[in-house]
């Protein structure tokens, strides 16, 4: 897949800066967002500010350039998209085949031609090796079905699978309709349900149930243990260290003052890059004293 694209990145004060990305400065991001997911080091909510800066960094020196986590950020938000796009074709184009060898979608020409007509971005994914799959598919995951269901490359990926992955009680459930289906049963002659009957009932089940999941609700939200109000956000340090034109003094005193000041420290985590830059400088533009 090529993946030369141009983002824009918010810069702050200075404006909109645009970047170009070769596909060479787009493997080496995702190769280094992809050790990051296979060392464990993303956390649950995705990857952190830290991430995205040390991956600037990281390509700064090796393509000597001036990119900022930010940017990085969007690049990687960009590819994502694309991603989102390969899997939807996987698993919605009739007539499609996965080449797993390859990393390749094939279909046939003419068919290829008719779906590239109403799609014209998905030109640069159809019957040509897309670069970076396997980073991809790490950082992003896989949709497609895993384990003894997922299809081989021979079989078409538009079609409905006849079998998915069950956990063991669904497994249960569909046992026991399979028996029932081979048994032999006698007609039933149903009972004609008055419809005012039904709706009432209906009715009377739909206000039952919202009531039941309100209640449920506020006791969980009751019983719910509640964090502390001096707690300190986690990666918080890590956060400032990823933080662009401060020396290590300057960022342990403004750690020392969020740690004093835990609400603050925890407006400052819920903050973009941006802000919290502008929030640290405007700090020790006040405080700091050489």
């Amino acid at each position: 897949m090529a993946t030369d694209a141009t983002d824009e990145a918010a810069v702050g004060s200075e404006g909109r800066s645009v970047v170009c990305w070769t596909t060479s400065m787009s493997t080496f991001m995702l190769k280094h967002l992809c050790a990051i997911v296979e060392g464990g080091a993303r956390t649950s909510t995705g990857f952190k500010m830290m991430h995205y800066n040390g991956c600037a960094r990281a390509l700064n020196e090796h393509f000597r350039q001036s990119l900022t986590g930010a940017q990085i950020s969007n690049h990687h938000r960009t590819i994502k998209k694309k991603f989102a796009m390969i899997q939807k074709i996987k698993d919605t184009v009739s007539g499609a085949q996965w080449d797993d060898e390859t990393s390749t979608i094939r279909l046939e020409h003419e068919m290829a031609i008719t779906y590239i007509a109403k799609h014209e971005a998905a030109a640069e994914f159809i019957n040509k090796p897309i670069e970076n799959y396997r980073e991809m598919q790490i950082i992003y995951g896989d949709r497609l079905a895993t384990g003894k269901y997922a299809k081989g490359s021979s079989e078409p990926i538009g079609t409905a699978a006849t079998s998915m992955d069950c956990d063991e009680d669904d497994e249960a459930v569909l046992a026991h309709s399979n028996n029932e289906g081979t048994s032999a049963t006698r007609p039933v002659k149903k009972h004609k349900k008055d419809p005012n009957e039904e709706e009432g009932l209906v009715s009377i089940l739909g206000r039952v149930g919202s009531e039941l999941a309100a209640a449920i609700i506020t006791a969980g939200e009751k019983s719910a243990p509640q964090p502390p109000l001096d707690e300190i956000p986690d990666a918080l340090y890590e956060t400032l260290l990823g933080m662009e034109g401060f020396s290590e003094a300057q960022i342990a005193h403004y750690f020392a003052f969020l740690v004093e000041n835990p609400k603050s420290a925890k407006a400052f985590m819920k903050m973009g890059h941006t802000g919290q830059q502008t929030w640290m400088a405007r700090y020790i533009n006040k405080e700091w004293k050489d």
